[in-house]
């Protein structure tokens, strides 16, 4: 009540502090068509043989060649193999097909320097499959990356590969990529923050971060207690967990 509120004292603090270099956030960037249909050709053959496998006599006769051959229901099939991969009821094996770092990051520059496929640890999704994640803190023999001036010649550059037109099956809606910044301690949530980066153009992502630490009881139910699938508090992947 408002009444119970006023019994505690209301104290606030504002520090403004200059820093000489900040932490550099991490950032996760995935393809938005996890199979590389560029590196095998035979792979949207193999995909669509398998999901008419798992229809039944019925459904398959209440659709014509081009009717199954462009069905968007396809896509919710690769994304149930994803998210279930590796579970015996799951007939389409895509490991193997998913994108890999070096298939898609042709060229990293970070404050100015290069950068290479080793700076990145794969992050897997059940949406995207194979993710990366630049500065991602996992691998503590890599220390936190630091930049000391903003612009987009000071922080990180990518240009990626996300595979090309002709040979995505027609039943493909887009192609590019989705990226999210993201805190090093939690997880990156895609369909929340995530970007999507169009093919053939450049995009820049500006950022700026707010830290905001509450008081816990008996002033509000706060908890320094993580979930026991983050690192760290994250508001919003409590909320999804």
């Amino acid at each position: 009540s408002i009444l119970s509120y006023f019994k505690y004292d209301v104290i606030v603090r504002i520090n403004t502090n200059r820093e000489m270099q900040s932490e550099f956030p991490a950032v996760t960037f995935c393809n938005l068509n996890p199979v590389n249909y560029f590196r095998n050709k035979k792979a949207n053959d193999t995909i669509l043989s398998i999901y008419l496998n798992s229809l039944n006599d019925q459904e398959r006769s209440d659709m014509n060649v081009l009717d199954y051959a462009c069905d968007k229901s396809i896509n919710t099939f690769i994304q149930t193999s994803l998210m279930f991969a590796g579970q015996d009821f799951i007939d389409l094996d895509l490991e193997s097909e998913l994108f890999t770092i070096d298939d898609m990051l042709l060229s990293c520059y970070f404050n100015q320097k290069p950068c290479s496929r080793d700076d990145f640890s794969l992050f897997y999704s059940g949406t995207y499959g194979n993710c990366y994640t630049f500065n991602s803190g996992q691998d503590r023999a890599k220390p936190s990356k630091y930049t000391r001036r903003p612009g987009e010649t000071n922080g990180l550059q990518l240009e990626l590969f996300v595979g090309s037109p002709e040979y995505l099956p027609c039943w493909v809606d887009s192609n590019g990529a989705i990226l999210t910044v993201h805190n090093r301690s939690t997880y990156p949530l895609f369909l929340q923050e995530g970007n999507r980066v169009i093919t053939g153009r450049e995009t820049n992502l500006i950022v700026t971060r707010t830290f905001l630490n509450k008081k816990g009881l008996p002033y509000n139910d706060c908890v320094d207690a993580a979930a026991a699938t983050m690192t760290n508090y994250s508001q919003k992947y409590c909320i999804l967990d």
